[in-house]
């Protein structure tokens, strides 16, 4: 099979890039870029320096200023930020990728430094939603034409969060590095765009790492304070990167060759933020054969939580989307995922697969809060020991026939972007797609 090379948006944290923070584990970042680039994939960095800018604010004779919790950049600070930022920080990481890439054996990909007003790469205007903070400015706009000419070129672009400003007589705008990320890998349509930070990603209430969020789910625990301080930014950029990218991840970039198990192995040590599809799909006119069972039985799908929670603790544990450490983990996000996004649990029209009392899949069926008038497909699975019998098809056809049989004459298939199973299961079901939406 040949191999499918990515695009790749990594965004560095200070604290994240030259040793383990508290562990004797020597830092594998830069081993991971070198191993992501010489496998064909196509990487840009972004990386930050706020720390590093005080420090020689301070050296200097003065003292960061915050409003709001943002850093005001005046005329001192932007000067402070330009020489760390794009000098010291961004031309160290160069030089340090292109001398640990000569003892590699073979063709190096060599690193190229830039900003974002090299080429006007990020255009910016004034920030102004938090008060006036200076010249820190608000990325309106992503030109990649110097960058795809770099990545076509075999460069591996490093960029330092500056911004070319838009606004007459304005000076260059200090930038998030976390937001400007989030607008190359939106722009860029990343396959894969990572956050590496020095926390487990976003944590629930219970200070547990969430290991999936989508965009309505992530507001919702915003909304209801779950999500507070520092990482509201965070996923607010994740959020915004998953407009183009197709996966998003904040990991924990003190634990070794986190970047590189995160994108290659789909084994991310933190938060993956994903987006989901819905069909809406015709009904009418469609027939259903009769499904061919192997070694297990279709039935009405049971509601008890606690045989649903093991069955799908089994199907996705360790996996991108799911890493449960207890059933109960499986049925608080499950209810989590169903509410506030979805309504009823329709038991009569989902469906289980059985292999004597083994819950081996499941077609879940669910009515949308807002339209009860159509039912939704969601949490379709099946156990590893089952996927090539059939069971997720065969879960899908015959929950569908129970909803054409209740009279209705759509429903809608709801798929997690980068799912390619289940994407593929609905593809070859061959449905006339009535209207397609994300959210």
């Amino acid at each position: 099979m040949d191999r499918i090379n990515k695009t790749i948006v990594v965004k560095l944290g200070g604290s994240t890039l030259g040793g383990q923070s508290g562990t004797a584990s020597p830092d594998t970042t830069l081993d991971d870029l070198i191993k992501l680039t010489r496998e064909g994939n196509q990487v840009v960095v972004v990386h930050g320096g706020g720390n590093a800018t005080s420090d020689l604010l301070r050296k200097m004779g003065q003292q960061s200023r915050f409003l709001n919790g943002l850093r005001v950049t005046d005329e001192s600070a932007l000067q402070a930020a330009t020489m760390m930022i794009r000098g010291q920080i961004n031309t160290g990481l160069v030089e340090s990728f292109n001398r640990a890439n000569r003892s590699v054996e073979g063709t190096p990909v060599l690193a190229l430094g830039l900003s974002g007003v090299d080429g006007n790469i990020l255009e910016a205007k004034r920030e102004t939603r938090f008060g006036d903070i200076g010249y820190v400015g608000e990325v309106v706009k992503v030109n990649i034409d110097l960058l795809v000419l770099a990545l076509s070129s075999g460069f591996m672009p490093i960029i330092a969060p500056l911004g070319f400003s838009v606004e007459d007589g304005a000076r260059t705008f200090n930038l998030n590095a976390d937001t400007a990320a989030a607008a190359i890998a939106a722009a860029l349509e990343a396959d894969a765009t990572v956050f590496l930070t020095d926390v487990p990603g976003v944590l629930d209430e219970q200070k547990r790492t969430i290991r999936r969020l989508g965009k309505k789910s992530s507001r919702h625990l915003i909304e209801s304070g779950v999500i507070t301080g520092g990482m509201i930014p965070k996923v607010e950029a994740a959020l915004k990167a998953l407009e183009g990218s197709r996966r998003v991840m904040v990991i924990d970039g003190r634990k070794p060759h986190a970047l590189y198990n995160a994108v290659e192995h789909y084994l991310p040590d933190g938060t993956t933020f994903v987006r989901r599809k819905l069909m809406r799909v015709n009904l009418k006119g469609v027939e259903f054969a009769p499904t061919s069972i192997r070694n297990y039985t279709i039935a009405t799908a049971p509601i008890d939580a606690e045989l649903l929670g093991e069955a799908m603790q089994s199907a996705y544990y360790g996996t991108i989307d799911y890493e449960w450490d207890t059933t109960a983990d499986a049925i608080k996000l499950i209810k989590r995922e169903l509410a506030p996004d979805w309504g009823n649990y329709m038991s009569e029209l989902s469906v289980a697969a059985i292999d004597g009392d083994k819950l081996v899949g499941l077609c879940q069926v669910v009515c949308e809060k807002d339209d009860s008038s159509e039912p939704c497909l969601t949490n379709v699975f099946s156990l590893p020991d089952y996927r090539g019998q059939g069971v997720g098809r065969a879960v899908v056809e015959e929950s569908l026939r129970r909803i054409k049989a209740a009279g209705y004459s759509s429903a809608i298939l709801r798929i997690t972007l980068g799912n390619d199973i289940a994407e593929a299961l609905y593809r070859s079901l061959g449905f006339e797609v009535v209207e397609l939406y994300e959210v």
